[in-house]
């Protein structure tokens, strides 16, 4: 399942019985009511990526 943001899997899952990978901050911070599993070695490397835009780099609110 593709979602509009990562933001806004916690209330996907609160509806549902999946299993979700998210970033470990946004899991700690939002999802204390449901457990928490460490990923598995063997599993695939995600990788992460940052879209910044240079015209507000001079901007303190959204470095």
């Amino acid at each position: 399942m593709t979602l509009p943001f990562f933001a806004a899997a916690p209330a996907f899952l609160e509806k549902s019985n999946a299993v979700c990978l998210l970033p470990r901050a946004l899991a700690e911070l939002t999802l204390g009511r449901f457990a928490l599993l460490p990923v598995p070695a063997w599993a695939p490397q995600v990788s992460m990526r940052l879209a910044w835009c240079g015209e507000r780099d001079s901007d303190p609110g959204g470095q």
